[in-house]
């Protein structure tokens, strides 16, 4: 047992199901793990993997899109946990233009005679389509600029320490990029709007079948002494609206990023394209963003 941990590690699969139930049942863990024992199990094996107390592991370790990934400082910790870090810098050179402002994070390792470099600019942000975009990107974008750069330095500079892990940040632009794309509708196709070639009089007869469908159309389908009533259109929305409501309350209760996109990825896919539901969605992560930076500023 590590000086970290309360518990001994469990040696078998049996042991960490039971510690995994206990766990599970604390309102001090987060809420995506909360009553899912199964998760908790992989957030262990993961902390084992990464050479991190479990609870550390679980306030760090999220899965985003199917992806494990890890929120805030959680890939420099463990990277300077690892002893194989000998230097770390984090610089901004540029802002003569908005563009040419670049965030450059330098790792050196121990056993490597050259220093690993990440970078990311407002041009690669633009690129990206995140510059300016309501959130995080919006509130402080230097610090989006810096997490994006030093996520590339670390990841470059540890893969065997960090297996493969990404950042919680990135994962979370992916998630939001990909939906937006999702939401457009697709255009018609141009084929089955396309008309035939057809025979004068094959055309004819079509033109006096459409005109004698109109006719026909116009006349009312229900009996002369019952008044037609127009049919009410519903409103998906109003339909829905209890489920509607329900998801901006769970959203507006969200207290960390890990409960934030784990409600995401449960929503149905009409539901992450309503524009409202993404803008509470955007507004409520920036808040939370927003608190994390304060936080680690005091």
């Amino acid at each position: 047992m590590s000086g970290k941990e309360l518990l001994p590690a469990p040696t078998n699969f049996e042991e960490a199901m039971k510690m995994a139930d206990i766990m599970s049942g604390s309102q001090l863990i987060p809420k995506n793990f909360q009553g899912r024992p199964q998760d908790v199990v992989v957030a262990m094996m993961w902390s084992h993997t990464l050479g991190i107390p479990t609870v550390q592991g679980l306030q760090y370790i999220a899965v985003i899109n199917g992806k494990p990934s890890m929120y805030g400082d959680g890939l420099l910790a463990v990277a300077m946990a690892s002893g194989q870090m000998a230097d770390f810098k984090e610089t901004f050179v540029g802002g003569n233009t908005e563009d040419d402002l670049t965030a450059i994070c330098t790792v050196k390792r121990k056993g490597l005679e050259s220093p690993i470099i990440g970078q990311f600019s407002v041009a690669d942000a633009k690129r990206a389509g995140l510059w300016g975009k309501m959130g995080p990107w919006k509130q402080y974008p230097k610090r989006m600029l810096k997490m994006r750069a030093r996520a590339f330095a670390l990841r470059d500079a540890f893969p065997d320490v960090l297996s493969g892990m990404s950042s919680g940040e990135e994962q979370e632009d992916i998630i939001i990029g990909e939906h937006a794309e999702q939401s457009n509708p697709p255009a018609a196709d141009e084929k089955s709007t396309r008309k035939m070639p057809r025979r004068k009089k094959a055309a004819a007869a079509d033109e006096t079948t459409v005109v004698d469908a109109e006719v026909a159309q116009t006349e009312p389908q229900v009996p002369q002494d019952e008044p037609a009533e127009p049919a009410a259109q519903k409103d998906p929305v109003q339909d829905n609206s209890q489920e509607f409501d329900k998801v901006l309350e769970q959203l507006h209760q969200a207290r960390t990023r890990q409960d934030l996109m784990q409600i995401w990825v449960s929503m149905p896919t009409d539901m992450q394209s309503n524009p409202a539901i993404r803008d509470a969605f955007q507004r409520r992560q920036a808040d939370i963003s927003l608190a994390a930076a304060e936080g680690a500023d005091q």
